[in-house]
């Protein structure tokens, strides 16, 4: 075979792509993989009663007992009696040892949500470590707001450790701000994350040097063999997908832009239905809503097409010789064209929210390959038992739709708190896929580094049982279709 592949280089590439995502892994994720994930401490949380219009000039302190290492943020839940109100909260964290000012923050009065918790980003995280006796104090001023255009926070009757409630001074016996604390500690696990990278990049140095060795013996590896293979039919794979892409356009007067307008058109009919009929009250729904909408779209677009991938090729396989698995990764890869233009329209409506673009985007095409591989591996599954139980068409159809309902891709995931979905989601594949890329656009930031320990599990996972099925039965095709 006159090889086209020269595979010291693609070695030196594959270690070169490897270390450079490693970095950046470790300098993007820094945070999640120092701190543990987030702990909510709530001070009180269950409103009783209002403390009137908070006009210009009122203060508000609420002192409370750290519970964990690190202050990250705070939350406040607030009224707004229904009515557009104005003017400005600040937000002072306070050393109440030396009353020093340790971070600050603040929120447009008119932009707060009535009956919801604000979420006020710290300009520093707090190590309370380092404060006397841990006790932090909280400090709400209200700035430019005037009868009739104000809005108040709630109280309950509660008083936790070092906790003391004051309204201009003036103290309120056994009630408490509904205010919570959002913080962190340090992880214990944050070395390993090195070490595992570490450990990796050798088992990928000592895979190519096994490969390039085995090649000047005229030995054929699985690496080699997969490499060849591809060498050999990279024509049909292309020819296959641009097939299929074309075909899925073909007499359509629009062709390729429904690639940008489904996707909108889908989420602006659910951003009407859910957000203002069901009252979702969720940050940047459209953005939210829109990158569930665009990644559960292409697993069931692409899943049922896939599908179909070896009866539809009845007269290539019974005809000519190539491997079978060819046929569902090219429906696949033609799909995730679709994907990666829908993504256009998804970044546009993310900045219109009010999101930021972060280095966070670079850790999407880790998300992307994952999913990718996920979706190969349920096609495998998929394809084979369409070929056996032509009722699988039908079947995966309900599926898919009942799939979609049970994960949160319209719906907050607080909404199912208590109900027999909420453990779901920890072995639900979409969700930490779904999560995973609405943590970098929405959030932007890294997601926690199990996020990526997951996503990677379920595509290996999924894979591998849909590879092994496959490979069992493909003899088996040619008697079936």
């Amino acid at each position: 075979m006159n090889k086209k592949y020269n595979l010291k280089k693609i070695c030196a590439a594959l270690l070169g792509i490897y270390v450079l995502c490693a970095f950046l892994f470790l300098f993007i994720a820094d945070e999640q993989i120092k701190y543990t994930s987030v702990e909510q401490y709530a001070i009180a949380e269950t409103p009783e009663k209002d403390l009137g219009e908070l006009t210009d000039g009122i203060s508000i302190l609420q002192t409370f007992k750290s519970k964990h290492k690190y202050l990250n943020d705070v939350e406040g839940y607030f009224l707004t009696y229904g009515r557009e109100n104005s003017g400005t909260v600040y937000l002072e964290v306070l050393d109440m040892s030396s009353n020093e000012v340790l971070a600050e923050s603040s929120a447009a009065i008119s932009e707060l949500g009535n009956g919801e918790w604000q979420s006020f980003k710290l300009n520093k995280r707090i190590n309370t470590a380092e404060i006397e006796n841990g006790i932090i104090g909280l400090r709400f001023t209200f700035k430019g707001s005037n009868e009739g255009s104000a809005v108040t926070m709630t109280t309950q009757s509660t008083k936790p450790d070092g906790a003391s409630l004051f309204v201009n001074g003036m103290e309120f016996e056994n009630r408490s701000l509904c205010v919570k604390a959002i913080q962190s500690n340090d992880s214990s696990h944050a070395i390993w994350y090195p070490v595992a990278l570490g450990i990796v990049f050798v088992f990928l140095l000592l895979f190519c040097g096994w490969n390039i060795r085995a090649e000047r013996q005229g030995k054929l590896t699985w690496g080699l063999k997969f490499l060849y293979t591809v060498e050999r039919y990279e024509f049909l794979l292309k020819q296959l997908i641009s097939r299929d892409f074309k075909t899925k356009y073909k007499r359509s007067v629009l062709g390729v832009l429904w690639s940008f307008l489904n996707p909108l058109l889908t989420m602006g009919v659910q951003y009407v239905v859910f957000s203002r009929i069901f009252r979702f009250d969720v940050p940047a729904y459209p953005a939210y809503l829109l990158t569930g909408v665009v990644f559960f779209n292409f697993f069931t677009d692409a899943t049922t097409q896939a599908m179909n991938a070896i009866t539809g090729n009845a007269s290539l396989i019974t005809k000519v010789y190539v491997p079978k698995y060819i046929y569902p990764v090219s429906k696949v890869l033609s799909t995730s064209i679709n994907l990666l233009l829908s993504l256009i329209p998804l970044f546009l409506v993310a900045l219109i929210t009010g999101t930021k673009i972060t280095l966070a985007y670079f850790l999407i095409p880790f998300g992307l390959v994952c999913f990718l591989l996920f979706v190969i591996g349920i096609s495998f599954f998929l394809s084979t038992a369409m070929v056996f139980f032509r009722d699988m068409q039908f079947l995966w159809g309900v599926f898919t739709l009942l799939w979609m309902y049970a994960t949160p891709i319209i719906y907050p995931i607080s909404l199912i708190e208590g109900t027999f979905l909420h453990p779901f989601q920890k072995i639900n594949p979409m969700y930490h896929y779904v999560s995973f890329f609405r943590t970098i656009i929405i959030d932007g930031i890294s997601p926690e580094p199990m996020q990526f320990i997951l996503c990677f599990g379920f595509a290996l996972a999924a894979l591998l049982i849909g590879g092994l099925l496959f490979k069992k039965a493909q003899d088996q095709f040619v008697l079936h279709i």
